[in-house]
C-alpha cells in the first residue's frame, strides 16, 4: 500500500478528466487513486470513464448523485493509505505534488493539512497563493483559507465523520471541523505544486454579499463550537473592524466638510464675477 491516496470526484467532466487522471498518474511518488463517479449523464464523460475502467483503474459509480462531499466520503472509504487528497476532475496536479505534501504530513505532526500555492489555467493565468491557516482554525473563522484539493491525515477523515453533504462550502465545512477537532495547522507548500483550471463563466459568476452572510451565518450555526471556543478572537477582530469602520466615517465627514467649504467658496467667487459682470453691462450697455 502506497502512503497518499487520491480521489478524483467527477460529474460531467468530459475530456477534461483524462487530463487530470494523467497528472495523478503521473506523480514521482505511486499513488492509489479512486475516480468516483457521481452519476454522469453525457456521453463524452461515459465514454471516458468507460476506456478509464478497462484501463484498469478504480473507478466507482454511484447510484444516485450525492454531490462532491458524498463523492469524497465514498472515494476515501476505499483507501487504506494514511494520506488523502482530492484532485478536481478539470484540474492537473503537479508530478512533486503528492510527494512534496506527504513529506510534510510524515515530519511534522504539527501540521494536519498541507496545500500549495495554486497556478490557475485556462481563462484565467494568475498565480494564487492561499493563506492556510499558520494559527490553526482561528485563521477560518471569518473564511475559507484552505482549498478543497489539500492533503490531510485518512484518520482525521475518520474522526469527525467525514464531509457532510452540503450544496455550498462542503470544503470549508471539513476544514473547520477538522482543524477544531484535531489541532494543528494547514502549511502551504510555497511553490505551485497544482494547476487550477479557470473557466470563462467562472470569472463572471459571483454570490451576492447578503447570500455570503446568509452562508457564513449558517455555518457558525451548524458548528458553532469553534466560534465559541475562540470568543476572544472573534471579538477582537469586531472590534477592530468597528474602529476602522469609525475611522474611515470621521475621514470622510473631515473630507465632506472641507468639499462643502471649497464649495461654497468657489459659488461665491462665481456670484460675485457674474454680479461684477452685469453691474459693468449695467454702466457701460452693449460691452
Amino acid at each position: 500500500m502506497h502512503r497518499v491516496g487520491v480521489v478524483i470526484p467527477t460529474f460531467n467532466s468530459g475530456l477534461l478528466l483524462r487530463e487530470a487522471v494523467d497528472s495523478v498518474l503521473n506523480q514521482t511518488e505511486a499513488v492509489d487513486l479512486v475516480i468516483v463517479d457521481d452519476c454522469s449523464t453525457d456521453e463524452a464523460s461515459v465514454a471516458v470513464l468507460a476506456e478509464l475502467e478497462a484501463q484498469g483503474l478504480h473507478v466507482l459509480r454511484h447510484d444516485v448523485n450525492t454531490g462532491p462531499g458524498g463523492s469524497m466520503n465514498s472515494g476515501i472509504r476505499l483507501l487504506e493509505n494514511p494520506y488523502v487528497v482530492a484532485v478536481a476532475a478539470d484540474d492537473v496536479a503537479d508530478p512533486e505534488y503528492a510527494h512534496e505534501a506527504a513529506e510534510v504530513l510524515e515530519r511534522d505532526p504539527s501540521v494536519s493539512v498541507v496545500t500549495t500555492a495554486l497556478q490557475k489555467f485556462g481563462a484565467s493565468s494568475e498565480l494564487y497563493v492561499p493563506e492556510g491557516a499558520p494559527n490553526g482554525v482561528t485563521d477560518l473563522l471569518f473564511y475559507n483559507t484552505v482549498p478543497g484539493i489539500s492533503m490531510f491525515r485518512r484518520e482525521d477523515w475518520e474522526r469527525i465523520g467525514g464531509y457532510a453533504s452540503l450544496t455550498w462550502g462542503e470544503d470549508y465545512d471539513f476544514w473547520i471541523r477538522l482543524l477544531h477537532a484535531v489541532g494543528g495547522t494547514c502549511f502551504v507548500l510555497p511553490t505551485p505544486r497544482y494547476r487550477y483550471r479557470i473557466h470563462d463563466d467562472q470569472l463572471t459568476s459571483t454570490r451576492r454579499g447578503d447570500d455570503k452572510i446568509a452562508q457564513q451565518v449558517e455555518m457558525v450555526r451548524r458548528h458553532p463550537d469553534p466560534w465559541r471556543d475562540n470568543i476572544d478572537v472573534v471579538m477582537e477582530r469586531l472590534w477592530r473592524n468597528q474602529a476602522e469602520l469609525d475611522y474611515y466615517r470621521s475621514s470622510y465627514g473631515k473630507i465632506n466638510y472641507v468639499k462643502n467649504v471649497l464649495l461654497n467658496r468657489v459659488r461665491t467667487t462665481r456670484d460675485r464675477l457674474l454680479e461684477s459682470r452685469r453691474s459693468r453691462q449695467r454702466v457701460h450697455p452693449g460691452a
